[in-house]
């Protein structure tokens, strides 16, 4: 890959249900850009998701096998534990490891809609042949005497 200067790498994350969620399989999807103008993407195919303990040590490797697919989109999967910090680590950009923080926290503050549940799909790409499966995730904000209505 061909950049600037490392700091200059932007990656954007977004939650496939649109929220983080503790404790449940998350599937994430990334782009990675040259610069802050997100002009140009930028490809890599040897970066590495780690989680940090609260006390700031001991990096824990979750996926080695993080790449880009096509114009610096990805995707990987992991269950998020509330105590700890998330990072993408793309080796030797510029002779440094960069470390790009998953902001998870802060994608929760914007998310004022203290929705009861929340869903991911299954598949993102499903064959004409194949059923369409939605997961459903309850939260402390799930009131039982209160009917929930799925439309589709």
């Amino acid at each position: 890959m061909t950049l600037g200067t490392r700091e200059d790498i932007v990656v954007d994350f977004y939650p496939e249900s649109g929220n983080y969620i503790d404790d449940v399989l998350n599937t994430i999807y990334f782009e990675a850009f040259t610069n802050q103008n997100r002009s140009d993407s930028v490809d890599f195919d040897d970066a590495s998701l780690i989680s940090e303990d609260s006390d700031g040590n001991n990096d824990t490797v979750i996926d080695a096998s993080i790449k880009t697919t096509h114009r610096g989109k990805g995707v990987f999967n992991f269950t998020i534990d509330q105590d700890k910090k998330y990072y993408l680590v793309i080796p030797d950009v510029g002779g440094k490891d960069l470390r790009k923080l998953i902001d998870i926290e802060a994608a929760r503050e914007k998310d004022d809609s203290n929705n009861a549940i929340n869903f991911a799909l299954e598949k993102k790409v499903i064959d004409n042949d194949e059923d369409l499966k939605i997961n459903f995730y309850a939260n402390e904000n799930l009131d039982t005497d209160d009917t929930y209505v799925v439309k589709v």
